[in-house]
């Protein structure tokens, strides 16, 4: 099986495709950073916001420019993600 994670209303986008993962839980784990950029401490999460509180500190200090970084950090992470497995497979050092 694998699961796809998309968000409503990151970057402006109507839904933003955050990627597809074997395992629910990483497809839950990528939703709730999404989140948690997009609404800081009033996001929804999947599992409790406390085991995100690195990036909400991030969120909450962060300037206009900055956010748009972090929207494009969880909304690009898995394309990044995938490069550095396929460079592990191939042998490459990060």
């Amino acid at each position: 099986n694998r699961y796809e994670a998309t968000i409503r209303g990151l970057a402006g986008k109507k839904y933003a495709y955050l990627g597809t993962f074997p395992e629910g839980e990483e497809a839950a784990r990528a939703y709730d950073r999404a989140a948690v950029v997009k609404s800081g401490k009033d996001a929804v999460t999947n599992f409790p916001l406390h085991q995100y509180s690195d990036l909400l500190t991030r969120v909450q200090v962060a300037t206009d420019d900055e956010l748009v970084v972090l929207q494009k950090e969880v909304m690009y992470g898995h394309v990044c993600a995938k490069r550095i497995h396929k460079r592990k497979a191939d042998g490459a050092a990060e």
